[in-house]
């Protein structure tokens, strides 16, 4: 399939073609980027950087929301798994994004109320807006880990 150069916070990286993610809608306040790829920050680290293929300067840190939050729910409807082309939840892989803010890392937070789901097959992806009663919008991870601890 071949290999492409993408040019992202961590440098000038080289990846094979079938590792880009197609997300049709784009990613919420990103609608018109459609091509990313999932790089691993640091060997171990739980957070992960969703690099757009497109625009060198977007970069999300994401995570997976289970690592820190067990109980993290949310739902596919028909029309989203037709999208990602997929017949169920275990043929897929769900992210969170991470903000960390300037200078104060120890409040760092995770946004569940818009997760990214990746159909690890197709690799097609979607972003969505989840309501789910009960579960806050975001964590603050060390406060969470430290619950957990």
């Amino acid at each position: 399939m071949g290999q492409i150069e993408v040019n992202s916070r961590l440098g000038k990286i080289i990846i094979d073609k079938s590792k880009i993610i197609y997300f049709p809608r784009g990613l919420i306040g990103f609608e018109e980027y459609h091509y990313f790829v999932l790089l691993q920050i640091k060997d171990k680290s739980p957070f992960l950087l969703l690099q757009s293929t497109e625009n060198s300067r977007l970069g999300l840190i994401v995570a997976d929301p289970f690592v820190f939050v067990p109980y993290f729910r949310f739902s596919l409807n028909k029309i989203e798994e037709k999208i990602l082309r997929i017949s169920g939840k275990d043929e897929i892989s769900v992210l969170a994004t991470v903000n960390i803010p300037a200078g104060k890392p120890e409040n760092t937070t995770l946004n569940l109320s818009g997760p990214i789901i990746i159909s690890n097959k197709s690799k097609r992806g979607l972003q969505l807006a989840v309501m789910e009663a009960g579960l806050p919008s975001h964590v603050v991870i060390s406060e969470f880990v430290q619950e957990r601890i």
